[in-house]
């Protein structure tokens, strides 16, 4: 493969990173995120942030679930979330079900023997049972809120579970009460609004793959209007992010991938999870700032990506990130004439464990460049050397050398590399 002269040229750093190597793309095959899970979300996951009276309730909606979980088996949505007061920390989370049984306020009247501190509380005429499960006594206390209610005509179950980080709980009305009217919609509701939200992700992707951007956009737009969870919404704002690439259209671009970065940090807490989704979002967000000639942003999220990464445990999304980030931090390096330091991000790819023959070639061919540039022509030759011997089928590693060659004086092998480069172009 050859490799044009124009390479040093930022721009085309990363089309060789992004299509050569292999590494990430602006596809939406790859900008989603994984497939949602259908598994229960950890209960530390934070969203969104209510505070009334001092009381702070981060609500996640990204973890809110239609038809997926099962409680006393009915159907329903939970939300997890975390609260903080004055007092203590806890987490827990919001059972919601429209699948109800006469029988539910008998169940808790019989069950009431196996739990602690049992006790009616009334928020807003509706009558629950306040409880505390005596399984988790010895270890992390749980304390919950179970009642039946009438929301926009739709009989629900609630219940309300809590469980203190700091073995204190605030037992406070006003916070159940804020817990209780944080879900704005019924089952149904949210049924709907995910449906068509899914729809609108899903045609806009299409769109997107097809090169019509506009449509593209206007679907990803609409969607993230009805998101009815932040999970949905921060698929839906990667799309768009894309979309808005792939249009040219940066300045919009770095605004929806700023979004994307806030919510996926929310979202993720996994440091695979978080360097594979998020690292990447912030990846992206700095090859748009240096097309803009934004170098300072961009080297911003590039120390950014480091820190996720020494979070992150060792295996291929490290060691792909890490070769990304250096590979097109180089690359701003050379554009803002600091070939030290681009030197030096070539050094510790070249230090990297497993790479391929094609990578080796290109990341010598690349430093050999830098100390040609830095006035270092013996180092320049040596690399560019390495590059052939790696692949002694590309030309511009010849003609790179033989500049090299002749900034040191030796033009019988200048001359030599400028032959072969020849023969090897018209071949």
């Amino acid at each position: 493969m050859k490799i044009k002269k124009e390479t040093v040229n930022f721009i085309r750093w990363v089309v060789i990173g992004l299509i050569i190597f292999g590494l990430t793309n602006f596809t939406l095959a790859q900008g989603l995120g994984p497939k949602e899970s259908q598994e229960s979300a950890p209960a530390n996951h934070k969203i969104q942030s209510v505070t009334v009276e001092g009381v702070t309730i981060q609500i996640p909606m990204s973890w809110v679930r239609s038809s997926k979980h099962r409680w006393d088996g009915k159907d329903g949505l939970i939300l997890h979330f975390l609260v903080t007061t004055s007092n203590t920390k806890e987490i827990g989370g919001l059972y919601l079900s429209s699948q109800i049984e006469q029988e539910t306020q008998d169940y808790y009247e019989d069950k009431k023997g196996g739990w602690l501190d049992v006790r009616y509380l009334e928020i807003d005429s509706i009558k629950g049972v306040h409880y505390r499960d005596v399984d988790d006594f010895e270890q992390r206390a749980t304390i919950f809120w179970s009642a039946l209610r009438e929301y926009k005509g739709q009989p629900q179950l609630v219940s309300i579970g809590l469980s203190s980080l700091e073995k204190t709980f605030s037992r406070d009305k006003t916070l159940l009460y804020q817990i209780l009217n944080s879900v704005k919609f019924t089952i149904d509701e949210y049924d709907q609004r995910n449906s068509l939200a899914k729809k609108y992700l899903e045609s806009g992707s299409i769109h997107h793959q097809n090169g019509n951007y506009q449509q593209a956009f206007a679907d990803f737009t609409e969607g993230i209007k009805i998101a009815p969870n932040d999970y949905i919404l921060h698929k839906l704002l990667t799309g768009r992010s894309a979309t808005l690439f792939s249009s040219e259209r940066y300045d919009e671009e770095i605004t929806d991938r700023t979004k994307v970065i806030k919510l996926g940090l929310k979202i993720y807490r996994d440091p695979d999870d978080v360097l594979m989704i998020v690292g990447d979002d912030y990846q992206k967000r700095a090859i748009t700032y240096s097309i803009k000639g934004d170098y300072q942003n961009a080297l911003a999220d590039y120390t950014k990506i480091f820190e996720l990464t020494d979070s992150a445990p060792d295996g291929y999304f490290k060691n792909s990130t890490l070769f990304l980030a250096y590979y097109t931090r180089a690359g701003i390096y050379q554009e803002l004439k600091q070939y030290d330091k681009a030197i030096s991000d070539f050094t510790k790819i070249l230090e990297m464990k497993n790479l391929t023959k094609l990578r080796l070639s290109y990341m010598y061919f690349f430093r050999g460049i830098a100390y040609s540039k830095n006035g270092q022509f013996e180092n320049a030759v040596a690399d560019l050397t390495k590059s052939i011997d790696l692949d002694s089928k590309a030309t511009e590693p010849y003609k790179e050398r033989a500049k090299a060659y002749r900034k040191v004086g030796k033009l019988a092998e200048a001359e030599a590399d400028e032959a072969t480069a020849k023969r090897l172009e018209n071949q």
